[in-house]
Order: C-alpha cells, then structure tokens, then sequence
C-alpha cells in the first residue's frame, strides 16, 4: 500500500484531504446556523472534529520526519511540547521545555510551531495534545530511535462497570502522542480566560486540563502520569465525558521517516565515521613502537546503562558488543599514559581531545548527535591478533586464525556494525522490547554477525553472501588501519 510522508497509507491520506475540504464547509455552517438560529447536527460537528485530529496527527507526523531538516545537526523523531501557560507565544511550546528528562507532558496543540492554523473541534475547542517523554524534544531524552517504544496507553470507553478495551495490545503500539478534542465544557468545568494568556489569544479559555478533559472507567484525561506508562480514554459521550482523540504510534512515524533516501545514508555515515574513530586510537597515545595497532576492546553494557559514559570497555575485556565510548581499560593493557586524564573515545569529549579524526569529514557536532541517539546500535568486534592484549608488533595477521573475515575475504584487525531495524522474519523473531532483550547481540544482527566472536576470528557476513532478510551495515578496518565498507 503506498504511503506518504505524513504517515497516512495513500487511500487514508484522500480521506484526510476530503475531510479537511468538508472542514472548511462546516465551519461556515457553525458561523451562519449559529447566527440564523438553531445549529450544526451532531454528525456536522463530529465530521469536524474527526478532520482537525487528522490534521493535527499529519502534522506532528511531519515534524518529526523533517526534525533533522530545520534542525541541521540532530536526528529525526522528536516531537514538540505542547502549549503551557507562559509560552513566548499562543502555540508554541512550553519555555524552558516541559518537565524533566524522560517525564511525558500534556498541554494544548502547539500549532504556530507546527505551521498550521489553531485547529478546533465541532464545538470550536482548541485541540490538547500528550507527548510521550522519550519522544519530546526538550528535554531530549538520553535514546531515540527506531526503538523506543511509546508511553502513553489508549483505551476505548464502554459502559459503568465494564473494563476498557486497550487500543494498543503490545508495548511495541503504545502511542507516543495522543491529540484530544475535547468537545463542549461539562459539569463545573470552566473555560473562562486566563489572567495572562500568550498573544495572539486566538484559542481563549484557560490552560487547566480538567477544565476541558474528562475521565471515563476510572481513566482521567486530565491526570496524566509524567513519569513511566500514562493512559487515555476515547469513547461516546455521555453526560459526562465527551473527549476524542488519536494516537500516534512510533511505528508511523519511523514508517515515514524510513521513506527519506538520506536517512539511510546518514545511518551508514555514522557506522563509517565509529570505524574510522576506533581505526585512529592507535595513532593516539602510542608507546613508542610504530607497528602498534592494537584496537580497543569492546563495550559490554547493560541496556539499562543509556548515558555514553556506560558504552565503556570494561574489566571483562570483551572482543565483542557495543562500539566504546570511553577505553580506559584498553589504555591500561596496552600501557598508553599520554591520555591524561580523559579516556573518552567516542563523543564529543573524545573530539575535544583530539581521540577521533575531526572537521567535516570526521567526527563533527552532527556525527556526535547521531551517535548519541544511535550508540546501542552500533557494534563492534576486534581480532584477536589486533585486541589490547594481542601482539605488539602487529603489522599483519600471524596466524591468521586469530583475525575476523567478512565473506570469507580478509584478514581484518576489526569491524563495525549497524543494526538495522527489526526484520520480524528473522528466526527467532528480532525483538527488542525489553532491556534484557535490547542486550541480546540476535535481537539486531543477522546471519553470523549475531555470534559472540569469542575467539576473535569470527567470519562476518554481508548482503553478498547472507541470506536474506538482511540490513546489517558493515565497515572493515583492515590490518594497516584503513577503513572502508565491507566487501
């Protein structure tokens, strides 16, 4: 089925467009039934209601697709806050950002930073809008990518006493924004205006959730959690509950993102320039002997670990996991002492201290954001030959069974790999849902790439010789130190 880049599959994405024609029609019919008496039916309003979600979801879609477009440096995904009292402007999102790091937060639909019009319901209400905490761009959280799963729970309203439905079966369609039309004020609830609101003023009332979110089988819209799962609840009004809403799912959003031809490319990117930076850790801080070209050993992190400084070569001295982001055992086995006090390889730090290759072809601020984002994707194995505790003098392969081939071609001191997205095809099914599954090298690479290269002469594998389903990327660092993509 063909899809667009606002994440709607082509024949939903004419149902949107139709919807919104309908929207400007009925608009009218509010202004003139209002003025001539009586007034829109229940289905007129509803119709409305229905295309202003649409088009705030294709909205928000579309920011964080073109995220990595009007913000140069960064990576795709992130979604805005939302509106909060004290915003620079009506339809902007909070200053200062919106709660702590990782935390969801709630709030109207920023629309002047998303680019379109103050959307409204078929009762004229401004729209509300839930973000998922690590989808919000500010604070950023410390992962985001293909694999962060959403935090916010939809379920649809039934009758008193029944249990709600989950919209979502599995933790993998936990929405990562919720938009909620919330339909006339119901009860004691009060939209007067509030003392200071942000100019323009187009969309009036107060900013104070309960008075316009209602709670359905014991699920208050107006209640979020902030920290972990927060749920919402859609259904036919009564009395006393009238909120509508949709979701967005990360699978929509990286379905589009996934349509960039550059996305990929910058992905590939990345995995060269780690190679590159791991290739150049002999050239800094050598011990005197020139045919030194002893790679670092590997980063074995628990998942839990997300900050960089956890992405670090450790006691176990493995030959195999995560590409390091600091190597102070490395430094210690090889004896390397002119280090001084940082040991960061990979990351800004390590650029500061002149660790990796640097300028635009090298590791700049976007490669570091990328790999910020990205690093629990990015893998790497050293030869056994090549490793801190290998031989000194390596100026080859000697034997050769301690060094990694790649299709049977080689020898190579190391590798770096990429993860693509999950292939559901692959047996056992790639999941990566828990942290105990996200640590698990099969739950991302394929074919051979997936074992633990315990001896350090692993043979890696390719598109060329892998059976497919297959998206593995692969950079070899060959044993005088250049890199290039893996044959």
């Amino acid at each position: 089925m063909t899809r667009h880049a606002d994440g709607f599959p082509a024949r939903e994405r004419g149902v949107v467009v139709l919807l919104m024609l309908v929207l400007g029609a009925l608009v009218g019919v509010l202004f003139f039934t209002g003025v001539l008496g009586g007034g829109p039916t229940t289905s007129e309003r509803d119709l409305i209601t229905r295309a202003a979600l649409a088009k705030a979801k294709t909205a928000l879609i579309d920011y964080a697709v073109t995220y990595m477009d009007t913000h140069p440096n960064m990576p795709p995904g992130f979604l805005p806050c939302p509106e909060i009292d004290g915003s620079l402007r009506e339809g902007s999102p909070a200053l200062g950002g919106c709660n702590n790091v990782g935390e969801n937060a709630i709030g109207r639909l920023p629309w002047y930073t998303l680019g379109i019009e103050p959307l409204r319901d078929g009762y004229g209400e401004c729209l509300w809008y839930a973000v998922s905490g690590n989808y919000k761009n500010d604070p950023a959280p410390l992962l985001l990518n293909w694999n962060s799963n959403g935090t916010l729970r939809a379920f649809l309203a039934v009758p008193v006493g029944g249990t709600p439905p989950p919209l979502d079966n599995n933790v993998l369609q936990r929405a990562v924004a919720v938009i909620i039309a919330p339909g006339p004020a119901l009860g004691t609830q009060t939209r007067n205006m509030a003392t200071v609101n942000p100019a323009p003023d187009l969309c009036r009332g107060n900013r104070i959730a309960a008075n316009y979110l209602e709670t359905s089988n014991s699920v208050n819209n107006a209640a979020m959690a902030t920290i972990g799962e927060a749920s919402f609840i859609s259904g036919v009004p009564t009395a006393a509950f009238n909120d509508r809403l949709i979701t967005i799912t990360a699978g929509e959003i990286w379905a589009a993102i996934l349509r960039r031809p550059d996305f990929q490319a910058r992905l590939r990117l990345l995995t060269q320039r780690v190679a590159e930076c791991i290739a150049y850790y002999p050239q800094t801080g050598a011990t005197g002997n020139a045919n030194d070209r002893r790679l670092p050993w590997a980063s074995n992190p628990g998942y839990f670990d997300r900050e960089p400084i956890y992405y670090s070569d450790d006691l176990s001295r493995t030959l195999a996991g995560r590409a390091p982001y600091s190597v102070s055992v490395s430094n210690v086995d090889i004896g390397r002492t002119t280090w001084g006090t940082s040991t960061t390889l990979l990351g800004e730090n390590g650029v500061a201290s002149g660790k990796c290759p640097t300028g635009a072809a090298g590791w700049n601020t976007m490669i570091n954001n990328w790999w910020n984002h990205w690093r629990d994707h990015v893998f790497y194995a050293v030869s056994r030959n090549f490793a801190p505790n290998g031989q000194a003098s390596n100026t080859g392969c000697s034997p050769s069974t301690n060094c990694i081939t790649v299709d049977g071609v080689g020898p190579y001191a190391g590798v770096v790999m990429f993860a693509g997205e999950i292939l559901p095809a692959v047996t056992p099914n790639q999941t990566r849902f828990s942290d105990s599954l996200k640590f698990n090298f099969a739950s991302y690479l394929e074919a051979r790439n997936k074992s633990a290269n315990a001896a350090g002469n692993n043979d890696y594998q390719t598109s060329a010789t892998a059976a497919p389903p297959f998206n593995d990327i692969l950079y070899c660092i060959n044993v005088t130190l250049a890199v290039a993509a893996c044959p």
